[in-house]
This record gives structure tokens, sequence and C-alpha cells, in this order.
């Protein structure tokens, strides 16, 4: 009895395990805000986190004792890296703390609207596989019977039935069709797409319908965000570019920022050469030309991102209250054809004995 709550809890923590780290980054950015030591605080956390997680953290703790930097040890954890980024740039900043707490937040709002999106398709998908059995029982069982009491009555059943059943012979077809797809796709993911430069792999999101807004808001945010920060902290804007130069946790940024850095030299404004970048969005230039014009640039682009986050939260949720309706009226749709592709002929069938 026992090992069987063991392995349920266990189960529930590894679909939990991002939540687990993100919460665990909140409460060391609080401890050390209260004047914890690094290493106390990761000692008296331990001692209360399950093993997954408390086993990485110790060989964390035993990176940072041997010398390496917060952001490097924090890397070998199973962490978006964009996430251990934010470790990186705060601990430039001086923030130490509050780059824990913000990287935790980031990290559980992720994990939240994940949650959230698995719940909303969990009934859909569900439905949409009891469709597909159907689809298989109508072609194995009734499509046959519905040829053959046709030809035998030599009458032509209704077009929408006619239309259903040529759709239900090639389900065969079609399943093979997206079977090989899927297959080919994945293929293509795990061993072409990872090859790819940073840059191909963004000129890649910016091409793709429905992604390439997303990615360009998370850009502009990412980047005014960090780039505000730091010159609040007193850094120049050189300076702010050569730490995203040396980062190591998003290629792209670092590729882009030797670009930028170089354009910079030639003398062109910086606010030319974001609008020039197709993977901002075209308000973060005027932002800059504006920060830089009343020398608010800082408080500015911190505010920007902070806006952006909102307007990402606002359109993430309201695809989510839009997405299960969808979903479902197409589903009830379908069932209703399929309904009247069977019922039509027995009306005729009816009809034609009267």
């Amino acid at each position: 009895m026992n090992d069987r709550v063991a392995h349920k809890q266990t189960s529930i923590f590894n679909r939990n395990q991002q939540m687990v780290y993100a919460r665990s980054f909140k409460l060391l950015g609080k401890l050390l805000k209260q004047g914890y030591s690094m290493d106390h605080a990761l000692s008296f956390m331990l001692i209360h986190l399950p093993k997954e997680v408390s086993v990485p953290l110790t060989q964390v703790q035993t990176a940072l004792k041997d010398g390496q930097e917060i952001h490097q040890s924090f890397s070998q954890l199973p962490v978006p890296r964009d996430v251990i980024s934010f470790l990186y740039f705060y601990q430039y900043h001086g923030q130490v703390s509050d780059g824990f707490i913000q990287a935790g937040t980031l990290l559980e709002k992720r994990q939240v609207t994940k949650q959230q999106m698995y719940k909303l398709l969990r009934y859909p998908i569900m439905l949409v596989w009891i469709c597909f059995v159907v689809l298989i029982v109508l072609h194995l069982f009734v499509v046959p019977h519905f040829n053959s009491l046709f030809e035998t009555m030599q009458g032509d059943p209704p077009l929408l039935t006619t239309i259903v059943l040529h759709s239900l012979s090639a389900i065969p077809y079609i399943g093979a069709a997206t079977i090989l797809l899927a297959v080919f796709s994945l293929f293509y993911m795990f061993l072409f797409k990872k090859k790819w430069p940073p840059s191909r792999r963004m000129k890649f999101l910016l091409n793709t319908p429905f992604v390439n807004q997303i990615v360009k808001q998370l850009s502009t945010y990412f980047f005014s965000l960090q780039i505000g920060r730091l010159l609040l902290s007193g850094t120049s804007l050189q300076q702010a570019l050569s730490l995203f130069e040396r980062q190591s946790h998003l290629p792209f940024f670092q590729q882009e920022v030797i670009k930028i850095k170089s354009e910079l030299q030639l003398g062109t404004p910086f606010y030319l050469l974001v609008k020039q970048k197709d993977y901002f969005i075209k308000e973060l230039s005027f932002v800059i030309e504006n920060g830089e014009r009343t020398g608010y640039l800082g408080e500015d682009l911190e505010n920007f991102s902070t806006l952006i986050y909102s307007e990402l939260e606002e359109k993430l949720t309201k695809v989510m209250d839009y997405l299960q309706p969808i979903i479902f009226i197409l589903i009830g749709a379908f069932i209703f054809i399929l309904f009247l592709a069977i019922m039509l002929p027995m009306f005729q069938m009816i009809g034609s004995l009267q």
C-alpha cells in the first residue's frame, strides 16, 4: 500500500517538477533577501525538497563551493535556458535575490499556463479520439452495408451521404499519411532542426503563422527588460550590450548583439537599429527614441517590458477562453453531419416504401 502511494506521489511530482523548481527559486530569493548566505539558504531548502530536486540542487551547491558563478552552477538544472539567463543578468545588476524571484515567477507562470492548456484540451482531445474510433467502426462495418444496400436498391444515396461515404473510404490513406507526416516531422525536428544556427531558427519562427507575433513579443520583452534594468543599475548601453554578448544561455541574442554593437560604432542610432530588426515589435524603437530624448531610457524600457508581458498574458487567456468552445463546436458539427449522413438514407428508404 505504501509503495503504491509513494509511486503515485512520485508520478505527480514528475509532472510538476518544473513547478517545484519555480517555487524553490522564489524561496531561495526570499531567503537571500532575509540575509541568508547562498550556502545556508540552499542547505535550509534541501531539507524540505523531494529527492528528485534535492539531488540536482546539491550538485549546484557543490559547484558554487568550487568557485563557479551562480548562473553557471544553476545552468545544470533541467530548467529552460531563458529562465537561467535571468540569474546571469540580475547577478550583474547586483540583485541576485531579485533574479531568483523573477526567474521563479517566470517559470511558475509558464507552468500554470501549460497546466491550463492541458485542462482545456484534455476533454476535446478525448472527444477527437472517440470520433476517430467511431470513424473506424463506420468504415469497417457501416460503409460496406450501405454500399451493398444501395447496389441492391439500384438507387443513389443522398449527396451528403455520398460525400461522407467517400470520405470514410479515404480514412486509411489519410491516417497513413498523417502518421508518416508526424514521423517525418519529428525526425526532421530532432535530427536537423537542432543543428540549425540560432538565426535560422528565429527566421523559421518568424515565418510561422500564429507564432511569429508571440515570438516578437517575447524577444522584445526579454531584451527591453534586461537592457532597461542594466541601464537603471548604472551600466552604459555599450556595457549592457557587452553583457549580452558574453552570456551563452541565449545564443541568438549573443550573435545579434555583436551585429548591433558593430553598427553602433558606425554611428547608426540605437533606435534605428532596433527598428530594422524583424524580431522586435515596432513600438520598441519609439520607446527607445523617446527614452534617449528624455533621459529615462532605463525606466521606459522596464515599464515597456511589463506592459508587453501583461499583453501576452491577456492574449493567452483569450486564446484559451476561445479555444475549447471552438473545438467543441467543430466536434459537435462533425457528429451532427455523421448523424445526418446515416439517417438521410433511412428516411429516403421509408419514403420510397410509402
